[in-house]
Formats: structure tokens, C-alpha cells, sequence
């Protein structure tokens, strides 16, 4: 059994247990040793052991099968380390998913292998539920809550291809819990759309790509990427649509030009290269350094005082640290978009379509109907 101790230079209570191995193991359980707090602390250090146990148990069932598998094929049971596994799963992922997400997938793994250290050498079926669980509870102190179901995200992904692969017995993060948006983020700032007054300041503030920026981000509803790296190619002028696959989901969007773009975009010097850059020198920053525009463009933000200004100096608080977070940056006049076209009346269906949202869920993040919109509505009810 589990049991309780203390030591001289800590204030919290240690549970000692016998690890799948049999040797005896110590570890903090983060409860402060107060006698209060010997129950919970001793829940905790059941719960370390009965990890163990399992942990010991599914390694006793992955012999007997090893040794069954060597009788019938003759050959060893296939084996992969963490390591080895999360290679071969990002060289595989390169033929099935978009860039975006190969390279969301590898720096979530990149992390994960980081806090593993040494144990990334490991058998896969020696990571537990236990071990996730640790993991995102400690990348809630450091990052918030989407950031941190996202990591999750990749890491099931990892793990569930595995088990498919038989590979591991179990799937150490299919009973996990993800993070519960609001449990941390006291004080987060929640992104909104620009008023139309906003969006005239930015505008006069604005000046060559970055104003062409503004007026497609607005008009079109994409994000920065997309807009940035735009090639007359995705411009039909004649049937006067804007046709391209976004980067993040590889979704076809195509949607007839608002008049005010299409006005815009003919003032602009085209290119004979149906392949060159609407926006050559922005499309080269960022294909550079991606953060480069977001910073550029937040500076004019600060320029139009509708957020704090921008330094770019190190704070001494690493990547892996939140963030300050402003309610406003480029990704506004997506929200903007959204939020004007359904004030407007314009079915949600359709609008999900217009901006290329792949769900009605994500959709509806978006939707941030205005007072006097909101006044209307309560005008129209009647009186009794």
C-alpha cells in the first residue's frame, strides 16, 4: 500500500509506493503537509500506485502476446520507442495533411518529447494516462487553455495511430479530460470585431500592401497568411470572384468580389505572371518570418490607439509562457466580416460558407452581434 512521509526540506507531503518494477519510488503529491490535508494527499498517492499496478499489468499482458506472437510468426513482436514512433508518424502525416497541420503536429511533439527527457526513449506502452495528465496540467501554468487542447489533440492523434498500428495496448490519453475553457484564464482578453469607425482610422493610418491588406481582410473575410502570400491567380476579374484554398483547412472558398475590392484591386499594379503576388513585398516577409506582419500590422494598431504599443523586446518569459493578449489584431476583420454580414440578415449558412468556417461550432465564435442590432430585436417584441 501507498503510503505518506515527509521531509525536512520540503512542505509538502511525499508519497513511497513500489513502481511496476518493484522498486520503491518517492514523489511530491503538491499537497502541503498539514494534517487537514492527509487524506487528499493520501488519495493521491493511491492513485500513483494503482498506476504502477496497471503500468505493471499491461506490460505482463504485452509479454504473454510477445511470446504468443514469437510462437505463431516466429518473429518478435514489432516495438517502437516514443521517438522512433513520433518520426514515422510525422513522415506519414506529410501525404495526408496540410502544411499547416504537419507543422502544428511536429512542434506539438517537439514539446511533448522535450518534457518526456530521457522517457521519450521509452517503450510506447510505458507512457500512461498519468504521464498526460501531468503533461497538461503543467502546460496549464504556462499556456492557455487552447493552446493546451490543441497539444493534446496532436499527441491523441499520435498515440491512437499507434494502437491502430498495435502497437500500444492502450491509448494513454483516450480517458484524458482536455482543458475547460475559463479554468485559467482569469483576465484573458476576448478578441472582437472592429466598429466602422475602427475600420476608417486603420484605413487613413494604413498605407500601400498594408492598406490592399485591410481592404481584402475586410471584403473577403481570410486570414493574414492567405491574404499576404494572394497571387493574381486567385483573381477572376472578369467573372469578378476571389477563388483560393486556404492554408490552415485546405478549403476551396470561392466568392463574388464586393464592389468596393473590385474597385480597389483595379487601381492596383497587376503582373503579367498570373503566379506573381498581389502583395509581393508582404507575401515575401512573411514566407521569412510569419510573425514579422502580425507585429507590423499590431504597430499600426497601436499607431490608430486601439491597442497598447508593440515592443518586440524580450520580456524574459520564453515561448512557452502566456501571453499578454490584446481584443484586437488582424484576424479582427475576419470577425468583422462575419459580424456584418449577419446583421445584415444574411442567412448563418451562408456566411459560413462565404468565409469558409468548417463548422457551424467555429462559426458561431465568430458572431458578435452589435447593440443596436441587439436593440431591434427587443424592439420588435410585442406589447401585451
Amino acid at each position: 500500500m501507498a503510503f505518506l512521509r515527509r521531509k525536512k526540506d520540503s512542505r509538502y507531503f511525499f508519497a513511497g509506493w513500489k513502481d511496476e518494477n518493484g522498486k520503491r519510488v518517492d514523489r511530491s503529491t503538491k499537497i502541503e503537509a498539514k494534517p487537514a490535508n492527509k487524506r487528499q494527499a493520501q488519495r493521491i498517492a493511491d492513485e500513483f500506485e494503482t498506476a504502477s499496478r496497471r503500468k505493471r499489468s499491461a506490460r505482463q499482458t504485452r509479454e504473454v502476446i510477445a511470446s504468443l506472437h514469437q510462437e505463431l510468426t516466429g518473429e518478435d513482436l514489432p516495438t517502437k520507442t516514443v521517438k522512433e514512433y513520433s518520426e514515422n508518424f510525422l513522415t506519414r502525416k506529410e501525404g495526408e495533411s496540410s502544411a499547416a497541420t504537419i507543422a502544428r503536429y511536429r512542434t506539438d511533439i517537439r514539446d511533448f518529447l522535450n518534457w518526456l527527457k530521457d522517457r521519450s526513449n521509452e517503450d510506447l506502452n510505458s507512457i500512461r494516462s498519468i504521464d498526460i495528465s501531468e503533461y497538461r496540467n503543467t502546460l496549464l501554468t504556462r499556456v492557455c487553455e487552447t493552446t493546451v487542447t490543441n497539444k493534446i489533440k496532436s499527441i491523441r492523434t499520435m498515440f491512437s495511430a499507434a494502437q491502430k498500428e498495435g502497437l500500444c495496448m492502450e491509448e494513454p490519453t483516450a480517458s484524458l479530460k482536455l482543458a475547460r475553457k475559463g479554468k485559467t484564464s482569469s483576465g484573458r482578453a476576448e478578441r472582437r470585431a472592429f466598429t466602422i469607425d475602427e475600420l476608417k482610422i486603420i484605413r487613413g493610418e494604413a498605407s500601400g500592401e498594408w492598406e490592399s491588406m485591410i481592404m481584402f481582410g475586410l471584403y473577403t473575410g481570410q486570414r493574414l497568411g492567405d491574404l499576404a502570400t494572394l497571387r493574381w491567380s486567385h483573381l477572376d476579374l472578369q467573372r469578378e470572384e476571389f477563388r483560393l484554398h486556404t492554408r490552415k483547412t485546405d478549403r476551396k472558398v470561392a466568392i463574388p468580389l464586393a464592389a468596393p475590392l473590385l474597385e480597389h484591386i483595379l487601381t492596383l499594379a497587376s503582373s503579367d505572371d498570373s503566379q506573381g503576388y498581389v502583395h509581393p513585398q508582404l507575401a515575401e516577409a512573411y514566407e521569412n518570418q510569419r510573425s514579422t506582419l502580425s507585429n507590423q500590422f499590431n504597430s499600426l494598431l497601436a499607431d490608430c490607439g486601439l491597442r497598447a504599443p508593440v515592443s518586440h523586446r524580450s520580456k524574459g518569459i520564453g515561448r512557452n509562457k502566456k501571453r499578454m493578449e490584446s481584443t484586437v489584431s488582424f484576424h479582427s476583420l475576419r470577425a468583422t466580416a462575419v459580424t456584418l454580414l449577419h446583421e445584415a440578415g444574411i442567412p448563418a449558412a451562408t456566411v459560413e460558407e462565404w468565409v469558409g468556417h468548417d463548422s457551424a461550432e467555429v462559426h458561431r465564435t465568430y458572431i458578435k452581434i452589435g447593440r443596436e442590432t441587439l436593440q431591434k430585436a427587443t424592439n420588435a417584441l410585442p406589447t401585451i
